[in-house]
């Protein structure tokens, strides 16, 4: 009795190089994949409590791999952050 090998072709991807990462406020975790949601320039803008607008967060670049603290934009951070890159 034979027995039968069988194959598997693997793809291999590297996924060390610049992202973009962004602070995940609780808001920004339920509302970054929305459509409505400008994922170029981050979250609408948001408005402070007497309705001005502030600045919103900005998608900033990161390497990976490596910690997220030795982004200076992130060197503060101690929370989760959201990171994208396109393939």
């Amino acid at each position: 009795m034979t027995e039968s090998v069988r194959r598997v072709a693997f793809a291999t991807m590297e996924l060390g190089s610049s992202w973009e990462a962004i602070v995940a406020d609780d808001d920004l975790r339920r509302t970054w994949l929305d459509d409505d949601v400008d994922l170029v320039d981050g979250p609408p803008t948001p408005v402070d409590e007497f309705g001005e607008a502030v600045d919103p967060p900005r998608w900033q670049p990161i390497t990976v791999p490596g910690h997220w603290q030795s982004t200076p934009a992130f060197a503060d951070e101690d929370g989760a952050l959201l990171y994208r890159n396109r393939f």
